[in-house]
């Protein structure tokens, strides 16, 4: 039988609801796009989603919706080296999402005076600098303190839990990793939506 194809516009309006509703996974669809494990592809199509920094802190001036951070050049390597070591694809997409907003994924970029280092912007009391322009080193760096973050800021609201990477403390920057939660969640959201549209697509 021939497979019917929605217009494009009701393809957006549905994924659109999904988002903006959060329905549940219908029964056929499996376990979120969250908690399955992570590829290549699918953080690539999660950072095609994310807007820049300057539209989460809601600065509109010179400022544009999507950040198209999958055409950064060194996005591919990066992703990689995250989906190798993530434990899920909310891991993987959260890690290149912080390391898109920090530095477009350059290794050699220096920050704060010199004090944070590399694609995730480390400190050397979390990584030695020589070691923090190693992508693969700084993402096992940063997952380690993701874990900790995740811990020791379990009082903060569960957006807010990363403002231990942040700032150094759970109490400082916590809208900061608010706005970045938020976006990755939508990101994560919008794919769990077209799997599930997909889905739909192919038992009817």
């Amino acid at each position: 039988m021939t497979k019917r194809i929605l217009p494009l516009f009701w393809l957006a309006a549905l994924l659109g609801a999904f988002v903006s509703v959060g329905v549940s996974a219908p029964a056929f669809a499996g376990p979120t796009v969250a908690s399955a494990p992570a590829t290549v592809t699918d953080v690539m199509k999660a950072l095609a989603l994310l807007p820049p920094e300057c539209w989460l802190e809601h600065v509109k001036v010179n400022c544009v919706p999507i950040a198209h951070y999958d055409r950064m050049k060194d996005a591919v390597p990066f992703v990689k080296a995250a989906v190798a070591h993530a434990k899920d694809l909310e891991e993987a997409v959260t890690v290149s999402a912080w390391a898109a907003w920090e530095t477009n994924f350059k290794t050699a970029l220096r920050g704060d005076g010199g004090k944070s280092v590399g694609p995730l912007q480390l400190q050397a009391h979390i990584l030695a600098p020589e070691k923090a322009v190693d992508s693969e080193l700084s993402i096992i760096a940063w997952l380690n303190l993701k874990h900790r973050a995740e811990v020791e800021c379990i009082h903060n609201p569960a957006d807010e839990r990363l403002a231990l990477i942040a700032s150094g403390n759970c109490f400082m920057a916590r809208r900061k990793v608010a706005h970045r939660t938020d976006a990755i969640t939508k990101a994560l959201a919008t794919l769990q939506a077209g799997t599930i549209l997909e889905a739909h697509l192919q038992h009817e």
